[in-house]
């Protein structure tokens, strides 16, 4: 809580809605309400009741302030976040590199690959988060499946990310089971987990390999012989 100038206490979000609430350019409020199907716990307590991997002493009943996660005056992180969070819809993992989500969540949250309680997001044992971050190439930051503040799926999980240069709306289709749960999404075909009974996926079969070809350049392209240019892979 927070005295204003009238002496009255006000809780830390309102005095932030004055610049950041309705009718505002920058309308925050919105984003933390109570209203939305799964919001971080600003205003009130979340609605999800099992949140593993937090660390103490937060709780799926604990309530957060916007200072939790911004600096009032200043940082040197973008957007006046407290801690280190990647810039790029791809990043490589580390745990500096997401500091600010694991000063409140586990380390094992993503750092992991198995685990039997730090996270509901599972396959079996199998850590889907771990799955999702851990790719040296194309790591996906937490903002490529969940809103920060708020979002209109269970757990946080957005209805679409923006993507690429045009910033195009990439969807994210997620539906909640009492065990797991499925995704169809931009990103890759319809694909579901159960934490109980894990679902077995085929392993795509490896391509037959080429012969190898010379590695001489070709004369005035600057090229390995028979390589051809890489060109951008989807999400």
């Amino acid at each position: 809580m927070i005295g204003d100038a009238r002496g009255k206490s006000q809780p830390e979000y309102a005095v932030c809605y004055r610049c950041h609430g309705s009718g505002t350019t920058v309308d925050i409020s919105r984003l933390a309400r109570q209203g939305n199907p799964s919001f971080h716990p600003v205003e009130a307590i979340g609605r999800n009741t099992d949140v593993p991997g937090l660390l103490q002493p937060y709780t799926a009943q604990s309530i957060i302030a916007c200072t939790s996660c911004h600096a009032v005056h200043g940082s040197k992180v973008f957007d006046l976040l407290t801690g280190q969070y990647p810039a790029t819809f791809y990043a490589p993992y580390t745990p500096k590199t997401y500091e600010l989500c694991l000063g409140c969540h586990e380390t094992g949250l993503v750092a992991q690959p198995e685990t039997k309680n730090l996270t509901s997001f599972r396959n079996g044992t199998l850590n889907l988060h771990y799955l999702h971050v851990h790719n040296p190439v194309k790591g996906r930051r937490c903002r490529a499946c969940h809103g920060m503040h708020a979002a209109d799926q269970p757990d946080l999980i957005r209805a679409s990310v923006p993507f690429g240069p045009s910033r195009w709306a990439l969807p994210i289709q997620f539906t909640k089971t009492k065990t797991g749960g499925a995704c169809f999404s931009g990103c890759h075909e319809p694909r579901a987990c159960d934490r109980d009974k894990p679902i077995h996926y085929a392993l795509e079969a490896e391509p037959a390999k080429e012969p190898e070809k010379s590695k001489e350049p070709e004369k005035g392209t600057g090229t390995e012989k028979g390589k051809e240019p890489e060109t951008p892979k989807g999400p």
